[in-house]
């Protein structure tokens, strides 16, 4: 956590509330306030950068740094330098990310949409995705984590023109991508949310 002094508390709290940051900044008053430059490290950076533009801030394009991730910077509304760094899902589609999200499934075995989910081995489970998909290519990352014996995937690409894999998606419940399942005893499956469960604790179970 970083300490920040302002001028004001109460409109300091409603901007970094905003900003969704308020845990990671400790607001200070002080009657005299000197501009200060200071980092805060997230998970992912384009939440914030949304916000920070669409509230008209003096902000930089996000820049990659050498372990992979980005940083950018914007000027608070009582003139702090704030660097902010984490992943960005949206960087620019290249043919490195491709690459690396084709590596990183290199244990996957394909499904194509003709093939019935339920006659998968209890367990094993089943990515639904797209390499084009910036948040896909980010939880593919987080798979590698893991050893994963028994793992499938569905790319989803061509949704639009493939009748099957339509009814596959609607079959298994695939709204948006990545979408993780698991086959259970008889067939039917659990899918993975991330809002209640640990990805270790899915995989795991």
């Amino acid at each position: 956590m970083i300490t920040l002094n302002v001028n004001s508390l109460e409109n300091a709290e409603i901007f970094w509330q905003e900003l969704g940051l308020e845990d990671e900044v400790a607001l200070n008053e002080a009657v005299v306030h000197e501009a200060q430059t200071v980092s805060i490290c997230v998970s992912y950076v384009d939440d914030i950068l949304d916000k920070v533009t669409a509230l008209g801030l003096k902000v930089s394009n996000p820049v990659a740094l050498v372990d992979g991730r980005y940083l950018f910077s914007f000027i608070a509304p009582e003139g702090d330098t704030i660097l902010v760094i984490g992943q960005w899902i949206n960087e620019p589609y290249s043919s490195e990310k491709r690459q690396a999200y084709f590596e990183a499934l290199r244990d996957f075995t394909v499904v194509s949409p003709d093939k019935k989910l339920s006659a998968l081995t209890t367990g094993a489970i089943v990515l639904f995705g797209r390499v084009t998909c910036p948040w896909t290519r980010a939880f593919v990352q987080e798979l590698t984590a893991f050893d994963l014996k028994n793992a499938y995937y569905v790319d989803t690409e061509n949704t639009d023109l493939v009748a099957k894999l339509q009814a596959m998606r609607k079959e298994y419940d695939v709204v948006t991508v990545p979408t993780l399942i698991k086959i259970k005893d008889d067939g039917a499956f659990e899918k993975f949310d991330k809002k209640t469960q640990a990805l270790s604790d899915f995989l795991n179970a």
